[in-house]
């Protein structure tokens, strides 16, 4: 306070040193102080002004006052847009403010459309993976519908990746995106590089060129009756179809080269495997009632 004064004495109201003065102080009162006179020397487009708006709706933010950390924030989105384009990490992180803001305001699918953007915005930058992590389960709630759950799992390096599981869900289309897909209207999810299935329904066609089925695609699904697994996929991940009780018969094609632990358990609905010579199968969790069909 005493630094502002002196500021305030030698320059008068409307100059940087005092904004700064204004803007240590930290709290709403001195920043938007600050934010005028910011305004007043470099008008409505500058760096300071949009830091300015993004600490005030911070502020709002901490006292719940959603609406009001809204508005600051979108202005400080619209601002740094102007200044620096989409791609760049200010851009990302006030995005992220914009969706934290919404999210409060329970309006889940504009919250989405902000995540997103952070995480498409990050990717572009810093090359990062998986553009839903972080997502939260209302979240996902938001894109697949009211039937998804979510649950998290351990990926590569140190991230925890948020991925969707669905029980009994009729259909699944993802927006469009850098990193998944729903090729073909296969009411599925699929990582689009790597061709890996990570979520499936009881509607899901397993299209041609998906190579693996991943962890817990189908846990939970109990209202799939039947599944063609194409001879493109080589893998069958752990627990890939756990409690899928309502499937009867599996035929495993000839490319698959592993079966990974409890993939089939408690499919306790199914008669029938037909598997290939040579596939291990003794950690597939199929119970030992199934009539095993080994073909040459």
């Amino acid at each position: 306070l005493k630094a502002l004064n002196i500021w305030q004495n030698l320059y008068g109201k409307y100059h940087s040193k005092v904004a700064e003065a204004f803007m240590a102080l930290g709290d709403l009162d001195g920043l938007s102080n600050a934010l005028k006179i910011w305004q007043h020397i470099y008008g409505e487009n500058h760096r300071v002004i949009a830091l300015a708006y993004q600490l005030i709706g911070k502020i709002y933010y901490n006292r719940g006052q959603s609406p009001e950390a809204l508005y600051h924030h979108l202005r400080a989105l619209e601002m740094r847009r102007k200044l620096y384009g989409d791609l760049n990490a200010d851009v990302a992180y006030s995005c992220l403010d914009v969706a934290f803001c919404y999210d409060d305001l329970s309006e889940k699918k504009k919250a989405v459309e902000y995540k997103l953007l952070y995480f498409e915005i990050r990717k572009k930058l810093f090359g990062e993976d998986y553009p839903y992590e972080g997502l939260s389960c209302e979240d996902f709630i938001s894109i697949f519908g009211e039937n998804c759950v979510t649950e998290f799992l351990w990926s590569t390096w140190d991230q925890m990746v948020c991925t969707p599981r669905v029980q009994n869900l009729e259909s699944i289309c993802i927006p469009p995106n850098a990193k998944f897909d729903s090729r073909g209207d296969c009411n599925a999810i699929i990582e689009t590089d790597t061709g890996t299935l990570i979520g499936g329904c009881m509607n899901t066609i397993i299209p041609d060129g998906v190579t693996e089925i991943g962890w817990n695609a189908f846990k939970g699904c109990s209202g799939l009756k039947k599944i063609h697994i194409p001879d493109s996929v080589t893998k069958i991940d752990c627990y890939a179809f756990l409690d899928c009780s309502g499937l009867t018969e599996i035929r495993i094609p000839d490319s698959v080269r592993s079966i990974g632990q409890n993939a089939f358990g408690g499919c306790t609905g199914i008669k029938r495997v037909s598997i290939p010579k040579g596939l291990d199968i003794s950690h597939s969790g199929l119970s030992d009632s199934v009539q095993i069909i080994t073909r040459e």
